[in-house]
């Protein structure tokens, strides 16, 4: 979860750069998807690269968020759910 600090730096990123935030966003999750293959390919290298990028998408994700006015509360309310319909379908004996 971001800091009140974070949060005002992260708005005012997307107030100067506005939608093209949104393209620099798909770009980073891209960037995610590339290290995440390595990682699968070579387990047992350094987790450095996933972290940085794990780190970039979080900040573009809430970006996203502030950027289409979508409270984090909703975001979490709608995690829970999806987290429960999985344990649900898949980790409770039937």
């Amino acid at each position: 979860m971001l800091n009140k600090e974070q949060e005002k730096t992260l708005q005012k990123m997307l107030n100067k750069f506005q939608d093209k935030q949104m393209i620099i966003a798909i770009e980073e999750l891209s960037e995610l998807q590339k290290e995440v293959c390595k990682k699968l390919r070579k387990p047992y290298s350094s987790n450095d690269a996933l972290i940085e990028e794990l780190a970039d998408v979080y900040i573009m994700l809430n970006q996203i968020r502030m950027y289409y006015d979508i409270n984090i509360n909703d975001v979490n309310y709608v995690i829970d759910k999806k987290i429960e319909r999985t344990k649900k379908l898949y980790l409770e004996v039937k």
